[in-house]
């Protein structure tokens, strides 16, 4: 308890609809987090902060 958590967002654009794996991606402690690209929907990762497990789907 009383450690720091980095998180980061990162978006990225279509490139005049050139880019197929366009969108949100979150990472906690540099780890994908929750994945809203186009390419990666269906293939998120859900990390639970308090236990450290991992759920993917």
């Amino acid at each position: 308890m009383g450690g720091w958590i980095h998180s980061a967002l990162s978006v990225t654009g279509t490139q005049g609809g050139t880019l197929s794996s366009a969108g949100p991606v979150v990472y906690i402690n540099g780890e994908a987090a929750a994945d809203g690209s186009i390419l990666g929907i269906g293939n998120w990762v859900r990390t639970s902060l308090a236990s450290g497990t991992k759920a993917s789907g």
